[in-house]
């Protein structure tokens, strides 16, 4: 297993699995694509994705870099250029779409109750 799979196992789940060569065709588009990656786990997961992209941003690689460790190391077969976007601008959107999910993610797992308790 290489290196970037071992350190982020998540972004790996993410990308490989909800980001595949056919991911068009499972996921209307990509906000539908990661949803789908929160709700088919729990709230601690989501939250631990988010750090995970959190410190894979924070490598400091180059464009060219995040791009062969994107479709090489993490098989995400998406490609932000055709809609005018960098990788390092789509994965900052990840993050913060990752972020908002697993925050409504973690409200149904733990709803605060609204009957008084004496």
């Amino acid at each position: 297993m290489n290196e970037i799979r071992e350190q982020f196992p998540l972004l790996w789940q993410l990308f490989g699995g909800y980001f595949h060569q056919d991911w068009m065709v499972v996921h209307r588009d990509e906000d539908a694509a990661i949803r789908t990656f929160v709700f088919d786990g729990d709230a601690e997961e989501a939250y631990r994705s988010v750090t995970q992209l959190d410190n894979f941003l924070a490598l400091g690689l180059t464009e060219q870099e995040l791009e062969h460790a994107m479709h090489v190391d993490l098989s995400c077969e998406y490609d932000p250029e055709p809609d005018g976007r960098t990788m390092t601008y789509w994965l900052r959107w990840v993050r913060d779409t990752l972020a908002k999910y697993a925050a409504e993610k973690a409200g149904q797992e733990n709803p605060v109750s609204s009957v008084k308790r004496d």
